[in-house]
């Protein structure tokens, strides 16, 4: 007989005159306005379990530790010594987890702690899991079967190389389901499990979704952290072995704490917690459970502040995850490169040198041809380049960015989510009907259009310019290659860069060429290309303006005590040496007023930085 969880009953023990309770699943549960902690017993119908040890084995290790308070002080006042951001996140994640069956939450987010190593990500999400899954290529079959038997809690995912579309969708039914059920084979044996999971990883893994909502919606139903070098603690060893060999007196130790609490309360606790966000509302009330568990033991460890900091560092977190997971920091140049390739297979020989395929007139001869035959194609404007990009042009190049670049894009990636993205890094894109090349009989087909301002440096090409202006002088305006060519030798100047120096004129219109090799020149316009600023008046040093208010005040000189200790926190006692004319008590009004518009955030008690 089991208790109900879809399938648990209830299990009287009438001689002893008291209710005993069974589960085939390691859970913490509610019944008569309890919450319990019921035994394990495999159901039937029931896949095996699969971890070692099992629920079976670890629930009989669990209920059998029984820790005095004074144990639980010792155990926790360790514990308060992991006392960066994802220390923290893990132990209230732990928290949350274990309450999934009691309380209705909106969705269950999965943790995401990637980003500087040798910051204790792995050895803290290991101390209050029941299972870990270390593989490059994780399936759902792996998750499937280790995570038998659990109701409650979560796994720690270590460093996955690849997570396809299969375990995403897993993991957005177990954000999001009462629990996860499937039935395996032809013996008709379920899979019932309801568990979060910690993703743990130093860098950036492949994330294989099919469309951009699948995308969405992994970035939806997470929390996660970068990791930097600050969060790092130094000389804590013996407190991590510490910990590492009473796991199970710890995990103890939180269950016993939970098994206290009126499960209606917890309740309303979590439905009053004030954010429309469902994973930050998760994760907002774990925090809060986590501060009441150590103020009962009066260790303080945890504040309101630095909860909302917490949070605040979440949500910054959150974009620059979501850019970092896409791989697609240098898109624009990975798409020029996969664009001149092809251009390179459709050119002829003669203009497959290096310095034709740098000249727009070339460039603009094929790429009409280029987007007939690959939906894509980029092409010069006067002050421009052009790329265009139709439909099956872009699913091309998904492919080749994700398979030869490494970028994350979804397969069915929609023109304007692509449009978006671009958008959001500043790139001119936008999907609309223009002519591809400047040709005025091209083509003008709708699809998506990305504009790369394109700029020479002219001063780069001062020497080479000089002597067009004296050869162009002599010869009313004209100049020719093999003369320049003579003049640049004696001056140790490469061809190659004459050869730029010619495109990058022929681009801002300033010489044309009127036969093979000969060019006219617009003197004037040539001779304002090597114009300096050498003989420009200098700026005279102006008196740096006086802050406006007290906040202004104090940021300017975070600013300043930046510069000087680089990337460590800086103190408050360092910020008040420098302000002398406003109280300790000013400051602090400024610090915090700095803190809500988001400027700066505060690590650790005292210590700030410059977000």
């Amino acid at each position: 007989m089991f208790l109900s969880w879809e399938i648990l009953k209830i299990l009287k023990d009438f001689i002893k005159n008291r209710v005993s309770y069974k589960s085939s699943a390691l859970i913490l549960t509610k019944q008569d306005n309890k919450i319990i902690f019921p035994e394990v017993e495999k159901h039937p119908t029931l896949h095996e379990y699969n971890t070692i040890p099992t629920p079976e084995q670890l629930y009989k290790e669990l209920i059998n530790i029984d820790l005095s308070r004074e144990e639980k002080e010792t155990i926790l006042k360790e514990l308060s010594k992991l006392d960066r951001d994802h220390n923290i996140l893990v132990m209230a994640y732990a928290i949350g987890t274990f309450l999934m069956d009691i309380i209705p939450y909106q969705t269950t987010p999965y943790l995401i702690l990637y980003g500087h190593s040798n910051c204790g990500k792995t050895i803290t999400a290991n101390l209050f899991n029941f299972f870990t899954i270390q593989s490059d290529r994780t399936t759902t079959t792996q998750i499937m079967r280790t995570a038998q038997g659990y109701g409650c809690g979560y796994f720690v995912l270590d460093e996955p190389k690849t997570l396809n579309n299969d375990v995403i969708q897993l993991l957005k039914d177990l954000a999001t389901k009462k629990k996860y059920i499937k039935t395996y084979g032809k013996t008709g044996q379920k899979y019932i499990f309801k568990v979060g999971g910690i993703i743990s990883a130093n860098s950036i893994y492949e994330i294989k979704t099919k469309n951009t909502d699948d995308l969405n919606a992994f970035f939806r139903r997470n929390i996660v952290i970068k990791i930097n070098e600050n969060d790092s603690i130094r000389n804590i060893d013996q407190t991590i072995n510490y910990l590492q060999d009473n796991k199970n007196e710890l995990i103890k130790l939180f269950i016993d704490y939970l098994t206290e609490q009126d499960p209606q309360e917890l309740i309303n606790k979590y439905e009053s917690t004030n954010t429309d966000e469902k994973q930050y509302k998760f994760i907002i009330f774990s925090l809060e459970m986590l501060k009441e568990l150590f103020n009962k033991y009066g260790i303080e460890f945890l504040t309101d502040t630095r909860i909302n900091n917490i949070i605040n560092r979440l949500k910054e977190t959150e974009k620059e995850f979501q850019q970092d997971i896409l791989k697609d920091e240098d898109i624009i140049t990975m798409m020029e490169q996969i664009i001149y390739n092809d251009l390179l297979r459709i050119a002829s020989i003669k203009d497959r040198e290096p310095e034709k395929l740098n000249d727009l007139t070339t460039l603009n001869k094929y790429s009409e041809i280029l987007y007939k035959q690959h939906g894509y194609t980029i092409y010069y404007m006067k002050d421009k380049k052009r790329i265009a990009i139709n439909k099956t042009g872009q699913q091309k190049l998904i492919k080749i960015l994700n398979k030869e670049y490494g970028t994350n894009y979804p397969e069915q990636t929609t023109q304007k989510y692509l449009m978006d993205k671009l958008t959001e890094k500043g790139i001119n894109a936008e999907i609309t009907q223009k002519r591809i090349s400047n040709i005025q009989k091209s083509i003008k087909p709708k699809c998506l259009f990305i504009e790369i301002p394109y700029n020479y440096d002219l001063m780069e090409y001062k020497d080479i310019i000089n002597i067009m202006i004296v050869i162009a002088d002599m010869n009313g305006g004209i100049i020719g290659i093999k003369e320049i060519k003579e003049h640049a030798k004696k001056r140790g100047i490469k061809e190659i860069q004459i050869n730029d120096c010619i495109n990058a004129l022929k681009h801002y219109e300033i010489i044309k060429e009127i036969e093979k090799d000969i060019y006219e020149v617009n003197i004037k316009e040539l001779e304002k290309a090597t114009e300096t600023q050498e003989n420009e008046p200098e700026q005279q040093d102006t008196p740096a303006e006086k802050p406006k208010n007290n906040t202004e005040k104090v940021i300017n000189t975070i600013r300043t005590l930046k510069n000087i200790f680089g990337n460590d926190l800086i103190d408050f006692e360092s910020i008040k040496e420098q302000i002398q004319d406003m109280t300790e008590e000013e400051i602090q009004d400024e610090l915090d007023k700095l803190k809500y518009i988001g400027d700066i955030d505060q690590p650790r008690p005292n210590k700030y930085r410059i977000i």
